[in-house]
């Protein structure tokens, strides 16, 4: 058979993928299911028995960035339930809150966000630069 990946039937999240022989059938826990084929549960899930993308809430691939002047505000919209850390700080949403950064310092910010499922979490750099 080769590859296939267990989920979660309740909300779509892939546990894990393991191989299996044509003639076998995979060992299954109550609430769990299989497809076809190999899936990483950090960008993937499953949605109507199809193994979906899961959705970014911010793209950790941009560069962020903005003036060191204390006044420009750079906005991050984030969905309710979204964790944000800042070092040791820690910081959830509710409603329609956003992550609005703002520095009069240069430097590097780095921000760990920890959006509720089926969100993929991200670390993005702020960037802030004299003007």
């Amino acid at each position: 058979m080769g590859m296939i990946s267990i989920y979660q039937i309740s909300d779509g999240r892939v546990l894990y993928s393991e191989e299996i022989g044509e003639d076998e059938t995979p060992e299954l826990e109550a609430g769990e299911a299989w497809l076809d084929g190999e899936y990483d549960g950090a960008l993937y899930y499953v949605v109507d028995g199809a193994a979906t993308d899961r959705p970014q809430l911010v793209d950790d691939d941009r560069d962020y960035t903005l003036d060191a002047d204390g006044v420009t505000v750079l906005t991050i919209p984030l969905v309710d339930g979204t964790t944000v850390y800042y070092g040791d700080t820690e910081s959830v949403s509710s409603g329609t809150e956003s992550l609005q950064v703002r520095s009069a310092i240069a430097g590097d910010f780095t921000f760990q966000i920890l959006p509720p499922w089926p969100y993929v979490e991200a670390e993005i750099v702020v960037t802030s630069d004299v003007v």
